[in-house]
């Protein structure tokens, strides 16, 4: 049985990458794309903030705090692919099986590239007392602001569970916009972390949803 999942995980993971390469120049326009309205974004990030966290009634506090809380990794996600496994396991559907192979990998792999990614940019988190920029290499916590890891995994989960269970997929993409909404509101990250984040998410999420959805529904050798 172990065998024969590592061998799906495997087979799941080159998909993946091999969408990646299919999609390289598009991911390089999005880049530069991404880029350029950074540029144009980035002056007015604390005005961003300042605005998402002018809903401070108790609601609005609560509903960030619960948001933000149930988006990190590995709480949210895991909870998700755990659930679609043994769902896929007692219903003998090899697709939802395969579908949280997709979500664990999507949310991982997109949420070590940011946590990687933020070690080395330095950007100042909005709570910090530092004026924003980017310090480069850093271990500080509060430099850790760009880009966003829970946007990266909450978006990565979503966007692997729309092509193969849209479903839930949908529900999982407006519960991962209210993560990112909640990382600003929460004085954590500018627009342009979230956006970052959302952005490495929705790469890696399609990438391992459309992987999984071409393999369709056929069995698992231990079905």
């Amino acid at each position: 049985m172990m065998s024969v999942f590592l061998t799906e995980v495997r087979g799941i993971c080159v998909d993946a990458f091999v969408n990646l390469r299919a999609w390289r120049w598009r991911l390089l326009w999005g880049l530069v794309g991404f880029l350029a309205a950074a540029t144009l974004t980035v002056p007015r990030d604390a005005a961003w903030v300042d605005a998402v966290r002018s809903a401070n009634a108790p609601f609005w506090v609560e509903l960030a705090d619960v948001c933000s809380v149930w988006g990190d990794y590995p709480r949210g996600p895991l909870i998700v692919v755990a659930v679609l496994f043994v769902l896929g396991v007692i219903l003998r559907r090899p697709h939802l099986r395969r579908s949280a192979i997709a979500c664990f990998l999507a949310a991982s792999i997109a949420g070590t590239c940011a946590v990687s990614l933020r070690s080395l940019v330095g950007r100042p988190r909005p709570r910090s007392s530092l004026p924003d920029g980017l310090y480069g290499p850093s271990l500080d916590h509060t430099l850790h602001s760009f880009p966003s890891g829970h946007s990266a995994s909450a978006f990565g989960t979503a966007c692997a569970l729309l092509p193969t269970v849209p479903l839930l997929g949908v529900p999982a993409l407006l519960f991962a916009g209210g993560v990112a909404w909640s990382r600003m509101h929460r004085n954590y990250h500018h627009l342009t972390d979230v956006a970052g984040g959302a952005g490495l998410g929705v790469v890696f999420g399609l990438a391992f949803g459309v992987a999984v959805r071409r393999r369709g529904k056929m069995p698992l050798a231990s079905d």
